[in-house]
């Protein structure tokens, strides 16, 4: 009838710039990493602001609306270890916390784009199954440490929205080790499956399914920043703070 061929035509329409829609912010997301790595490339040493500003820019494109409970310690020398959802972790930490550096699983490095972008930040990679990579990661991030960085680590080692894995504790033992400050993290996201980046999600499809939500709403939770006495008690204590069902939105 006329009104099942209208309705059919509005139908496809919506679908048709729904899509352009997410075509469009998919491309701005990597034309304005591009741009703000052009930037990076021209300066002899990271610009801080720079890091920050596309944090906010990738948060404000994927419509991400973050709340920050708690408060981000600012200071030198110091690990923040909390769950991991998503590559969207990265852009919410980058934009809460001023100058952090990260460590990564080998395989970002080769991200178009953001891979150099991480790597520009002074992020660790680490070949998981290779403990000579292991091994080197731990000297790299002690010595990081030492140097008054600040480094986000997530223990898991892998992305989860169960938390069920156990956490590693080189980051405690590196806390320990040093004696510098540990600052424990726990976040979360809603719609929480459609921002997760698990099982066999592919990094670009992804991104464009996500890009199709008018709105994600994401919380972090900083705990007081804590010594660590005793590496595997407190790797324990700081992943069951840290698990999913321990946090509302």
């Amino acid at each position: 009838s006329f009104f099942s061929l209208v309705y059919e035509v509005r139908f496809r329409y919506k679908t048709y710039m729904k899509i352009r829609r997410s075509l469009s912010t998919f491309a701005g997301i990597y034309s304005f990493t591009y741009q703000e790595l052009k930037k990076i490339r021209a300066l002899e040493s990271p610009n801080p602001e720079i890091a920050m500003g596309w944090a906010q820019g990738i948060l404000d494109r994927i419509n991400v609306d973050y709340q920050v409970l708690g408060e981000p310690y600012q200071g030198d020398s110091v690990l923040y270890v909390g769950n991991h959802v998503s590559y969207v972790d990265i852009p919410l930490l980058m934009g809460t916390i001023d100058r952090v550096a990260f460590v990564a699983k080998s395989q970002i490095e080769k991200w178009p784009l953001f891979g150099e972008g991480a790597a520009r930040i002074g992020t660790v990679f680490v070949k998981r199954n290779k403990s000579s990579s292991r091994d080197a990661a731990k000297k790299s991030l002690t010595q990081a440490i030492q140097n008054g960085k600040k480094v986000a680590v997530f223990p898991s080692g892998t992305t989860s929205i169960t938390g069920k894995k156990p956490w590693k504790k080189g980051a405690f033992d590196i806390a320990h080790t040093t004696n510098c400050l540990l600052q424990p993290f726990r976040l979360t996201y809603e719609p929480l499956r459609q921002t997760a980046y698990i099982d066999d999600d592919f990094f670009p499809a992804h991104l464009l399914r996500l890009t199709r939500h008018n709105s994600i709403k994401a919380k972090i939770e900083f705990h007081d920043p804590v010594r660590v006495t005793d590496p595997i008690a407190d790797c324990e204590e700081w992943q069951a703070w840290a698990k999913p069902e321990n946090i509302s939105i």
